[in-house]
């Protein structure tokens, strides 16, 4: 039993935090809205620092980056999941074989990775 639940709540845990933290962004932005419409409606002039992040859509990554960096991201994590498992499986002397799942999963997203730069950044001699 405490080995199902030690994992268990390792992902309640991590899904919590998530969620905590999509809550207090969202709310950061509604109050941001907020006093940029009050001080519209009182006919002020809004603070650069409230419309900052609006004005320079160029400082968040596009679509293709943004791809790219969470393939990176997600096969780190898996390869580094997948070595824990093998080592934690030869120390315990059971099944370390279980780790190359998440390894090869890993690799294959950062292979894939690769892959799409090459392909966008060399252009169509067609």
């Amino acid at each position: 039993m405490l080995a199902f639940a030690i994992p268990m709540t390792a992902m309640m845990v991590v899904l919590v935090i998530v969620i905590t933290a999509m809550i207090l962004k969202s709310r950061a932005d509604a109050r941001k809205h907020n006093e940029r419409m009050q001080l519209a409606e009182k006919g002020l002039e809004i603070p650069r620092e409230l419309y900052d992040q609006v004005a320079r859509p160029e400082s968040k990554p596009n679509g293709y980056r943004a791809g790219r960096a969470w393939l990176v991201i997600l096969g780190c994590i898996l390869v580094f999941t997948g070595l824990g498992v093998i080592v934690f499986g030869l120390a315990a002397g059971e099944h370390a074989e279980n780790g190359l799942v998440p390894l090869f999963i890993g690799v294959g997203f950062l292979v894939a990775e690769r892959m799409i730069a090459r392909v966008i950044a060399k252009p169509d001699k067609g």
